[in-house]
C-alpha cells in the first residue's frame, strides 16, 4: 500500500452528499468546487489548496505535503484523466454541469444568462476526494506499518525484530 492514497468519492451539488465517516488521524475529505469552465487541473489544484489551508486535515501528519496529496489524487485518476490534467482539458464534471444547465463551457456565465437568473448558479458543485494515510500510531509520522499500526523505528524501540 502507498503511504498516501486518494479515492474519488462524489461530484455534484453538496446538498446531496451526506459525508463519509473517516477514521480520525488517518484520512480526510477534500472538497474542490467547480463550474462549467473548470479543467481537471483546476479541480485537483483546488483540492490540494483545501489541504494546504488545513480543512479536514488537522489530524494528518505534519510531514504530509501538498505534493504527496497531489500525487495521490493523480494516481487515483485513469490514464485518460491524467492526460486531461496534463493538457488542461475541460473536466468531464464541468462538461456535465454545463450540459445539465444549458451553458456553453468556457464562456462566462454572465454572458449566458439574464442578470436576474445569476442567483441560480451561486452554489457550485463539488468534487470530493478521500485522502487516506498510513500513520504510525505511536510517533504519528507518515510511515509503513510493520507491526500492527506502528512503524519499524517504533517497533524496534519495543524490542520487536523487524
Amino acid at each position: 500500500m502507498a503511504l498516501v492514497t486518494a479515492s474519488y468519492v462524489f461530484s455534484g451539488l453538496g446538498d446531496y452528499f451526506g459525508g463519509w465517516g473517516c477514521e480520525q488521524g488517518k484520512s480526510c475529505l477534500l472538497y474542490a468546487r467547480y463550474d462549467h469552465c473548470s479543467t481537471l487541473r483546476d479541480i485537483v489544484d483546488s483540492a490540494v489548496d483545501e489541504f494546504s489551508m488545513g480543512y479536514g486535515s488537522e489530524e494528518l501528519p505534519e510531514d504530509l505535503t501538498d505534493d504527496d496529496v497531489r500525487a495521490a489524487i493523480l494516481e487515483c485518476l485513469s490514464d485518460a484523466g491524467r492526460a486531461d490534467y496534463e493538457s488542461g482539458a475541460l473536466s468531464e464534471f464541468a462538461a456535465e454541469y454545463a450540459a445539465c444547465n444549458d451553458l456553453k463551457p468556457g464562456v462566462d456565465i454572465e454572458d449566458q444568462v439574464d442578470e436576474d437568473d445569476l442567483f441560480m448558479y451561486e452554489e457550485c458543485p463539488v468534487c470530493v476526494f478521500l485522502i487516506e494515510c498510513e500513520i504510525c500510531e505511536e510517533c504519528g509520522d507518515l510511515a509503513e506499518h510493520v507491526i500492527d499500526e506502528i512503524c519499524a523505528d517504533c517497533a524496534a524501540k519495543h524490542g520487536y525484530d523487524v
